[in-house]
């Protein structure tokens, strides 16, 4: 891990706290934290993970902002500032997730989107700001009932 070029935080919530797993949604995580490999397309990328087929990744040149590669790796999306606010937000979405699930109303659905969009701004606002950025998209897709 020391010889990876992200901030010594993000490096200890990898080795100490690690991503999550056995989750039942489209996000998979390296399980360990040496192994961070290079995305070849983008050599300051270093891959923890995917979303479905596509690279969720560290990015060495960029203070560890958290990238998500798209397909044609011609598009790079903006996630979080920093993995520690990864894992925030999968926090934040997993009990969005499990809650709504217990919901039939539509107006408490609405709210419950409301408030864990609003707790994704207070956490990591830069993340949110953008209509194009991963989250604002993620958040977009549970409006529209595809997640």
């Amino acid at each position: 891990m020391a010889e990876f070029n992200i901030p010594d935080s993000s490096k200890e919530f990898l080795a100490e706290i690690g991503m999550p797993h056995d989750v039942d949604w489209s996000l998979t995580f390296e399980t360990s934290s040496q192994a961070l490999l290079q995305f070849h397309d983008y050599s300051d990328l270093r891959i923890i993970g995917y979303d479905d087929m596509m690279p969720l990744c560290l990015d060495e040149q960029h203070g560890g902002k958290v990238v998500v590669v798209e397909p044609s790796h011609d598009n790079v999306r903006f996630v979080n500032s920093c993995v520690e606010m990864l894992g925030y937000f999968l926090m934040v979405y997993q009990q969005c997730r499990l809650q709504g699930h217990k919901l039939s109303d539509d107006e408490e659905i609405v709210q419950l989107i409301d408030f864990t969009e609003h707790q994704m701004i207070q956490l990591d606002e830069i993340a949110m700001s953008d209509t194009e950025y991963y989250w604002s998209v993620i958040i977009e897709q549970v409006r529209a009932g595809l997640l």
